[in-house]
Order: C-alpha cells, then sequence, then structure tokens
C-alpha cells in the first residue's frame, strides 16, 4: 500500500480549541475528509495518468483516500504503485503477468521485450508524486472544511 498522510494541522487544532471543540476533533476531521476524498481519488488519477500511458486501467482504478484521526491517506493495493509514486529502481517484471502481457499486446511486442524494456529503460526513477500533489492541493480547503464544521457545531451547541 502506498501512502503519503498530511497530520499539520497544528493551527486548526488551536482554532478547534478556542470554539470548544477539541474534544470532537477526530469527528470533524472525518467529516471534512469524507467531503473531498473522492475529490482527492480523482486528482491523484488524473496526476498518475500524466505520468503513466493507462492501459488497462488496473492501477487509476486501486487509488483510493481514507482517513483514520487526523491523518489523510491516498494508498493504492498494487505494488508497482509505490515505484511510480515515490521513484525509483524498477525491478524486473514478471513478464508472465496479465498485466504486462496486456501491455505487451497494446504496444505490438512480446511480454519479455516489454519486460526487459523497463527494466533497462527504468522510466519511474523520478518520483510522480501523484498523492502527495493530490492531497496537498486539497489541503487548504480540508483546513477551511475544517473549520466551518467547527463552527457550525460551536453555533449549534
Amino acid at each position: 500500500m502506498v501512502t503519503f498522510s498530511e497530520k499539520g494541522f497544528k493551527n486548526i487544532k488551536r482554532s478547534l480549541n478556542f470554539l470548544k471543540q477539541g474534544k470532537n476533533w477526530d469527528e470533524i476531521f472525518q467529516e471534512a475528509f469524507d467531503t473531498y476524498s473522492m475529490a482527492i481519488e480523482d486528482t491523484a488519477q488524473t496526476y498518475l495518468n500524466n505520468k503513466v500511458n493507462n492501459v488497462t486501467g488496473e492501477l487509476r482504478s486501486s487509488i483510493f483516500a481514507f482517513a483514520s484521526g487526523n491523518t489523510l491517506t491516498v494508498a493504492s493495493n498494487k505494488k508497482y504503485a509505490e515505484i511510480i509514486d515515490k521513484g525509483g529502481p524498477s525491478p524486473f517484471p514478471y513478464w508472465r503477468s496479465e498485466t504486462i502481457k496486456e501491455y505487451a499486446n497494446y504496444y505490438g511486442m512480446s511480454p519479455f521485450l516489454l519486460a526487459r524494456a523497463i527494466f533497462r529503460n527504468q522510466p519511474f526513477l523520478e518520483a510522480s508524486n501523484f498523492s502527495r500533489n493530490a492531497l496537498n492541493d486539497y489541503m487548504d480547503d480540508i483546513k477551511a472544511e475544517v473549520r466551518a464544521i467547527a463552527v457550525r457545531r460551536a453555533n449549534e451547541a
């Protein structure tokens, strides 16, 4: 699983305490994160598509966002997502995998030659940072949503 988490909400927490909402911290964050999780997933998928030719759609559809406490995470259950996201050397891909076969068919070459080309060319040495960039795009929105929820709850109390 690939994750990138944002935990830097110290100023927001102070305002929650000021609004007497500190005890509802996790609940308020969960509500704010839920508001933007689908948009963050879509943005991460768009950033991913800017880096890779999405032939099968498996990696794109494996990206999801979730919240746990005061941490928002963008993740994928595909092990190769980490190399694409964070960058780094690519091991020799298993050339008999269905995904390699699909891409090889798309490019009109044998699966082994495609796997060897990936290994030799190292197309993911440079990080794409699709998860971090998607989260960063929505940080201000999430912070504003947290504050709005806290103010609303303070007014309701």
